[in-house]
């Protein structure tokens, strides 16, 4: 269970599946993806936006599917601007609703979330086998 979680939390894991599933959403251009270096191109961070939209009853959303930053660059605003600039382009884009998700485990997250006036409307369910 804890290998699980340390590989499944890594920036490594985190980054191959960014590369993953870019390439399926990166056809529409509402979908945002950012790569954050710092002054030296070390990567510090990433977000992925996927834009979403249902045919059949023309819902529009954004879907925050992965945000990143490396820990020494935590507490420092970084998450609160990606957020808020995903925000932003989904607005721009016709998004009715921005969503993202995060672990139950993940109280910063979480916190972060509840102060920017997002909540919660459902449940996940995980067993470990």
């Amino acid at each position: 269970s804890d290998d699980y979680r340390k590989d499944c939390f890594s920036l490594t894991h985190h980054i191959n599946g960014f590369y993953e599933y870019l390439d399926q959403t990166s056809k529409d251009s509402r979908t945002i993806a950012e790569i954050i270096e710092d002054e030296n191109g070390c990567v510090i961070g990433y977000i992925w936006v996927p834009f979403c939209f249902d045919e059949e009853s023309g819902f529009a959303f954004a879907d925050i599917q992965d945000i990143y930053i490396e820990e020494k660059y935590r507490e420092s605003g970084l998450a609160t601007k990606l957020i808020r600039y995903a925000e932003d382009n989904a607005r721009r884009s016709g998004a009715k609703v921005i969503r993202s998700g995060t672990g139950c485990e993940n109280i910063k997250s979480i916190r972060l979330h509840e102060k920017l006036g997002y909540y919660q409307y459902r449940y996940e369910f995980e067993k470990v086998l």
